[in-house]
């Protein structure tokens, strides 16, 4: 797996943004939790708080990762397979063989059109993957590539 790809770069304040977006909801639904147990049942506002902090922490310390992330994702995609590798802690390696592929998507939400990149959806019977968001023309040329080669490989085993 030496021709590995890296994502693009711009995917990184994509992701800091979803994450800071993430954030101020985990913040309003803290806030909410902590006036409802405030009103209504006193004496589980320190439970509140105790469950809210540490949601915030987690999610900060999440956020505060995700240039990390970034690292460890790499793609490849042959005439055998598509691979895609990805985690921090939990590092996966997925390998897809073409022939299995039944669908190609691609997705780009409005944070993704911002940084004019595209999500890669590869779907198989049993499950789906994805790469995160690669740039629009190298998107489209990866459908392409995978959809071709999963028509050759379906041809050969027919």
């Amino acid at each position: 797996m030496n021709q590995t790809k890296a994502l693009p770069k711009q995917i990184i304040p994509v992701w800091l943004i979803s994450k800071v977006l993430g954030l101020l909801v985990l913040l309003v639904i803290c806030g909410g939790a902590w006036y409802l147990s405030q009103r209504f049942l006193p004496m589980i506002t320190p439970y509140v708080l105790i469950i809210a902090a540490l949601a915030l922490l987690l999610d900060i310390i999440n956020l505060a990762l995700v240039p990390y992330y970034y690292r460890f994702w790499r793609y490849e995609i042959n005439a055998d397979f598509v691979f895609i590798q990805s985690g921090f802690f939990i590092r996966q390696q997925r390998t897809i063989p073409i022939n299995r592929i039944q669908n190609v998507d691609l997705e780009q939400g409005p944070l993704l059109q911002m940084a004019h990149l595209k999500e890669l959806k590869v779907v198989t019977a049993a499950d789906g993957f994805s790469i995160a968001g690669i740039t629009a023309a190298e998107a489209d040329s990866l459908r392409n590539q995978i959809v071709q080669a999963a028509r050759k490989a379906r041809e050969e085993n027919a």
